[in-house]
């Protein structure tokens, strides 16, 4: 599937020679820049062990002539990449992007596939990291050009968006500090390649970690009525969660919880003490939340009565939504549609379920998700997360394209608000 950049823009500050360069450049490291992807997508590493692919892109931006400011990072890194003649004070404008792995097994058929058992770029975290390298490499091809116009940008490659604490860590660490603004972009293999989806407000879920630990008293499998089974409790439990609590709050507003582990034993012929279930409750109102929790707090104590088994509740990581600042809104769709074209940037519809840490961001600076569509017919649309996830190469010229122009439209935009 082919969605090349058009060759030039009308961009208020810059003239059509400079746009035509920047696509040009796009146009001429693409190819390598999927090669990169390939590269990256072959060794996944999980949140916080990204050392590989900390490596990787760290001597790709140093190849780029760039100072990389790793020292004080596990793994991840910040870069900045400065268009300054005259010494001004210039916005600084953060791109981030995140470089962790899902855990889970990469079951496609390609040269490209995971050499990592348990872990895959299930998440197009790969694709992102990838979008920001090759935006470096555009911005700093302009450096001290004729007609460039100035900017100050900061590349923030953020390990453990998986498990929430990525950007918190980088936070920490102050990779935003003194900055104006923030802008990301996710894969999205609901929309085609070519499709760049914005909206200001809300674009996410609420988010929380659930973990139950049901304890009970071991056995033979042939006397269950001499013990207490904590797997056929967590059977009632789970069932009876998934349907209190999506009908303990109005319909219309939405709320979804999902368990993704159950373990409990090692043996056919005995029945284990315990049982433990993690899984996460989402919703888009803090109200709905709270009453949603009110009702897993008494299915779990209902349940626990009614087995004679001892059930914990607790409630993990708590994830804000992704809340796109409307005074970034110009940016992000100026920018979408000198990327793809008018027809090719829709709103968001409904805010998705899913959870995103780069809502911390958001917390501190205004800040902007973008979502990039990357998939297509023949691709198959192969949901996030899932075992044969996979992008379009395009999703890559389209999103360094759409993150340069955000970079350079953020950054004449003085005095930005949240």
């Amino acid at each position: 599937m082919d969605c090349p950049l058009p060759a030039q823009y009308s961009m208020n500050f810059l003239n059509s020679q400079f746009t035509k360069s920047i696509d040009q450049h796009i146009n001429a490291i693409h190819s390598d820049l999927v090669a990169f992807r390939k590269c990256l997508h072959r060794i996944p590493e999980l949140a916080f062990e990204e050392i590989e692919t900390t490596r990787q892109l760290r001597e790709q931006v140093e190849l780029l002539g760039l100072n990389v400011d790793h020292e004080k990072f596990d793994t991840g890194f910040v870069v900045d990449v400065e268009n300054n003649p005259e010494g001004k004070s210039l916005p600084l404008v953060c791109l981030r992007a995140d470089i962790d792995a899902v855990n889970n097994s990469d079951e496609k058929e390609c040269d490209y596939k995971s050499q990592n058992r348990g872990a895959m770029h299930g998440c197009g975290h790969d694709v992102h990291a990838t979008i920001l390298l090759g935006a470096l490499s555009a911005l700093a091809k302009q450096k001290n050009q004729p007609n460039s116009p100035e900017f100050h940008v900061r590349a923030i490659f953020q390990p453990a968006e998986e498990n929430a604490c990525g950007a918190r860590y980088m936070m920490k660490l102050g990779t935003i500090d003194g900055a104006d603004s923030i802008f990301a972009l996710h894969v999205d293999p609901r929309l085609d390649c070519g499709v760049v989806a914005v909206q200001s407000g809300p674009i996410t879920a609420l988010c929380d970690e659930v973990e139950i630990v049901i304890e009970g008293q071991s056995g033979h499998a042939a006397r269950p009525y001499e013990s207490i089974d904590p797997i056929q409790a967590a059977a009632q439990l789970i069932n009876a969660i998934y349907v209190n609590v999506p009908r303990s709050i109005d319909p219309r507003k939405g709320i979804v919880i999902t368990f993704g582990s159950v373990d409990a034993g090692n043996s056919h012929n005995v029945i284990p003490n315990r049982c433990s279930i993690l899984g996460t409750i989402r919703c888009h109102d803090a109200v709905q939340r709270q009453l949603g929790i009110e009702s897993l707090r008494r299915t779990v104590d209902g349940i626990a009565k009614a087995t004679n088994t001892k059930i914990e509740l607790n409630l993990g990581k708590h994830l804000p939504a992704v809340n796109n600042s409307p005074q970034l809104y110009e940016i992000a769709h100026r920018a979408g549609v000198q990327t793809v074209g008018e027809n090719n940037v829709i709103p968001i519809e409904l805010p998705s379920l899913g959870g995103e840490d780069f809502a911390f961001y958001q917390t501190k600076i205004p800040g902007f998700l973008i979502r990039v569509g990357s998939s297509s017919p023949e691709l198959g649309y192969p949901p996030l997360h899932s075992s044969r996830f996979d992008v379009e190469p395009d999703t890559i010229r389209v999103g360094v394209g759409l993150m340069t122009r955000c970079a350079l439209l953020a950054s004449q935009n003085r005095g930005i608000q949240s």
